[in-house]
C-alpha cells in the first residue's frame, strides 16, 4: 500500500485536512477499503480502488465497476500517477481520483478539491523496469493470445513473433522478475496476474510499438469500395482487418469511420491487390503484421489486438464495441 500512503500524505500536505484510510470499511462491497476526509466538522468518505497504474483496459471497465459496486459512497481511484488526458476522462465520468504526485479531484457535498500540474517522479530502478521493449511486446502478444505459447520452445516463440532468440530469453526473464510468470517446474511456466499484464501490454503497445508499425495512411481508390469495404477480397495470409472494421466483424455492432489493416504487403502490393492509394489525409491506416502465427477465420486480427486497437481510441462507440469483444471473446482467458 505504499502508493496509497504516499497519496494520502501528499493530500494532507497540500490541504491540511485530516485524511484517514479504513481497511475494513463496511461500505466497500468491492475495492480496497475507504478513505475518510475531515474538513472542519464535516466528514466525507470514498470507496477506494488502488491501482499500480491506470491502463486503457482498466478505464474501460470502470463504468461496469460503478454499476456493480453497490456501495453507499462514491468511488475514488488512487494510483502512482495520472496523466492529464486520463484525469479529464475520469472527471467526465464523474470519478474522483488521487495520485501520489498530488494530482487530486474530490467532489462530494460542499467539498470540491481540484489540484493538478504535478509531474511524476520516477526512481531510476523503477524507470528501468517499467516497460518491455518493442520486440518484447511482440513476444508478450504471443503469450497473451494463447497462454499455452509460453511453454513453446524458444526457437518456436522467436519464429512466431519474428524476434531474436535473445529477445525471447530477456522477455521471459523480465516476466519472471516482475511476477507475471511463474515457474511451475523445470520445463513449465504459467502466466500470473493476467488482467494486469493485459492492461500493461495494451498500454505499452499503443504508446510505444504501434506507431513503429505504421506503414502509412491510404484511401480507397473508389468511394464505393469504402462503402462496401467488407466485399474487399483480402488474402488473410497477408492482410487482415484491425480496429473498427475488426470490431464490426466480431460484434456486428460498429459502423467503421476509420479503417485499419495489418499486412505483410508492400505499398505497391496494396495498390495492386486492394486498390489502396497513399494519402496523408486518408482514413485507412495500414500497419505491419507483426505476428507470424495463424489466428482465425474472420479476416480480422486476433481478438486481443482488435480490443487493444479499439480501447486505445478513447472514442465511446469504439470502447463500447471493445467491451463487447472482451466479454464475449476474451474475459475467460484473463481471470
Amino acid at each position: 500500500m505504499n502508493t496509497l500512503t504516499e497519496a494520502i500524505d501528499k493530500l494532507t500536505e497540500q490541504t491540511g485536512f485530516k485524511v484517514r484510510f479504513v481497511n475494513d470499511c463496511k461500505a466497500a462491497k468491492r475495492g480496497d477499503g475507504c478513505i475518510e476526509v475531515t474538513v472542519g466538522k464535516e466528514g466525507y468518505k470514498w470507496v477506494v480502488e488502488v491501482k499500480n497504474e491506470l491502463t486503457a483496459h482498466f478505464l474501460a471497465q470502470l463504468e461496469d465497476m460503478i454499476n456493480e459496486g453497490g456501495t453507499r459512497h462514491p468511488l475514488l481511484i488512487v494510483t502512482e500517477y495520472i496523466n492529464p488526458r486520463v484525469r479529464e476522462q475520469l472527471r467526465e465520468k464523474g470519478i474522483d481520483f488521487l495520485d501520489a504526485a498530488g494530482n487530486t479531484l474530490l467532489r462530494q457535498g460542499k467539498l470540491f478539491i481540484m489540484l493538478g500540474g504535478n509531474q511524476r517522479i520516477v526512481e531510476p530502478e523503477k524507470q528501468k523496469n517499467r516497460a518491455f521493449t518493442n520486440a518484447g511486446l511482440k513476444v508478450l502478444f504471443y503469450f497473451l493470445h494463447d497462454p499455452v505459447n509460453v511453454n513453446k520452445t524458444i526457437r518456436d516463440i522467436a519464429e512466431n513473433t519474428d524476434t531474436a532468440l535473445d529477445t525471447v530469453h530477456k522477455t521471459i526473464n523480465a516476466l519472471l522478475q516482475m511476477k507475471y510468470l511463474l515457474k511451475v517446474n523445470k520445463k513449465e511456466y504459467r502466466i500470473t496476474n493476467t488482467k494486469e499484464l493485459l492492461g500493461r501490454w495494451i498500454q505499452d503497445y499503443d504508446l510505444k510499438l504501434k506507431n513503429k508499425l505504421l506503414i502509412g495512411t491510404f484511401r480507397f481508390a473508389r468511394k464505393e469500395d469504402e462503402q462496401h469495404w467488407q466485399k474487399l477480397a483480402l488474402d488473410k495470409n497477408d492482410t487482415v482487418w484491425g480496429g473498427e472494421p475488426a470490431g464490426t466483424i466480431l460484434t456486428e455492432y460498429l459502423r467503421p469511420e476509420i479503417f485499419t489493416l495489418y499486412t505483410t504487403c508492400t505499398k505497391n502490393d496494396l495498390a495492386k491487390k486492394y486498390k489502396l492509394l497513399p494519402d496523408s489525409r486518408g482514413n485507412v491506416y495500414v500497419y505491419d503484421r507483426f505476428w507470424r502465427f495463424p489466428d482465425n477465420e474472420n479476416m480480422t486480427v486476433p481478438a486481443l489486438l482488435a480490443y487493444a486497437d479499439l480501447i486505445a481510441t478513447g472514442d465511446d462507440r469504439c470502447i463500447e464495441t471493445a467491451k463487447m469483444i472482451y466479454k464475449d471473446l476474451l474475459a475467460n482467458k484473463y481471470q
